[in-house]
Parts: C-alpha cells; structure tokens; sequence
C-alpha cells in the first residue's frame, strides 16, 4: 500500500543485470553479423568459381555485342539464320578439304575461324530478325557436331595425332549428349550448365594450340605443342563429361516428380 510506507523489494532471482543484457544483446549481433558475412563470402566463392569454370564467360557479353552490327546489316540483306549455319559448315568442309590438299596450316587455322564467326551470327542473325526457331537451334547444333568431327578428324589425319583427337572427339561429342539427354528427363535450362570445356574454349585451345605449334616449333618432351594441346583438351573434355553427369544426376532427383516445363526443353 502506498500509505504504509512499506516497499517491495524485487526478487533477484528475476532480475537480470542490465550489463548482462546488454552483452547478451551485443553477442546476438555479433553472431547475426558473422552469419551475414559467412552467407556473403559463400556466394561470391560460388559466383568466383562459376567464373573461372568457362574460360570466355567474360567475353560472352562484349562478344554478342561485336556481332550486333553484322547481324544488322545481314538482316538488311534478308539472309536467313539458317542459311548463315549452313554456309558455316560448308565452309568448315571446304576448309578441311583446301587443308588436306596444302598441308598449309595457318592459312586452315585462319578459314575455321573465319567459318566459326559465321556460324555465331546465325543466332545474332535470328535474334535480330526475330527469327528465333527451335528447328533452327536444333539445325545449329547438328551443324556444329558435323564441323567439329569434320575439323578433329581432318587434323588427325594430316598430324597424325589419331589416338589424341579421339579420345577428344569422344569426349566433345559427349558433353553435349550429356545435357541433350538429360533434357529427356526433367526440365533443365542452357544457363545451368556452366562448365570446363565448352564448345566455344574447345575449337578457341584446338586451333590456337594448332596454329602455335607452327608458330613456335618446338618440342617439350619430344612432342610439339599441339601434342600437349592434345593431351589438355582430352582431360578436360572427359572431365566436362563427368561434371555434366554429376549434375544430371543432382537435378534429375529434384526435379523427376515436378513434370516436364516446355520452357526448359532447350539444347
């Protein structure tokens, strides 16, 4: 009662020192911001390690805008995407052909470039024209698996290089069954399948290391340069496949009971 003059003290059992309280608070913080930056320094590691996975990921962007303005200008003209994929590999066929009559290597490194920058403008050609297609993207990938088999067998042949090119062979063809067959699985989508050696790095090492094995003509352990481009791209190849198994098998269990999406049936 107020006038009796009587207080009641607190019962300490109760009460909890404000300096504990407050260190209490302190150390929440303290952990809220470690969880923080632990969640920050895990997702820049995985964007770091995308990253380095594909050796031209950066260029990609400034790449596509390089082939903007031919593509304009190939729109003006009213070439059909198609028919620039076509015209790549019938380059890319010639181009062998000229290489197994001359042996001239650098002049051949020069046309399968020149053939590789029209192949990539088919899909800019399209784009642009909104000629987009899933007949013409399938069109493209099979003309890209002619060209490529077509290049690594005609250097096999003049290398002599025939053990090396098809254990790399097998393995490009590979990377691509790889996801292609997933597909036939659960939904999957082209951006989910960063990986080592994708078709662009292959032909960017196969020609580079071939045209620098002329450039520089010598041998390390008895073999030219282009033996030991060999030997890289057969490791990395076999090992994209493994990366691409073990992915399929992580989004076919997380994806076989959600149905197929037409959205993500694209090669």
């Amino acid at each position: 009662m107020s006038g009796s003059g009587l207080e009641r003290s607190p019962d300490p059992a109760s009460t909890v020192p404000l300096s504990r309280a407050t260190d209490d608070v302190r150390a929440i913080d303290v952990a809220q911001r470690v969880v923080v930056d632990c969640q920050r320094c895990f997702t820049r590691l995985q964007s770091e390690r995308s990253a380095t996975l594909l050796l031209t990921t950066t260029y990609k962007t400034q790449f596509a805008a390089f082939t903007a303005y031919p593509a304009r200008l190939l729109v003006m003209l009213r070439i059909h995407p198609n028919l620039l994929t076509l015209i790549g590999l019938a380059g890319t066929l010639a181009s062998c052909w000229y290489y197994l009559a001359t042996r001239n290597t650098l002049v051949f490194c020069g046309l399968a470039v020149a053939c590789g920058l029209c192949d990539a403008l088919d899909g800019a050609v399209a784009r642009a024209s909104g000629r987009t297609s899933r007949w013409g993207s399938y069109l493209d990938a099979m003309a890209d698996r002619y060209a490529e088999a077509a290049v690594a067998l005609t250097v096999a042949w003049v290398t002599g290089y025939w053990w090396l090119v098809s254990l790399m062979l097998v393995g490009a063809l590979l990377v691509s069954y790889a996801k292609a067959r997933a597909s036939l699985e659960v939904p999957v989508k082209n951006t989910e399948w960063p990986d080592v050696m994708e078709r662009v790095e292959r032909d960017l090492l196969f020609i580079g290391g071939l045209a620098l094995s002329v450039v520089v003509p010598r041998t390390v352990g008895g073999h030219d340069l282009f033996w030991w481009t060999l030997v890289v791209l057969a490791i990395a190849t076999h090992l994209t496949v493994v990366q691409r198994i073990w992915r399929a098998r992580r989004f076919i269990h997380q994806r076989q009971s959600r149905g197929s999406d037409p959205q993500f049936l694209t090669h």
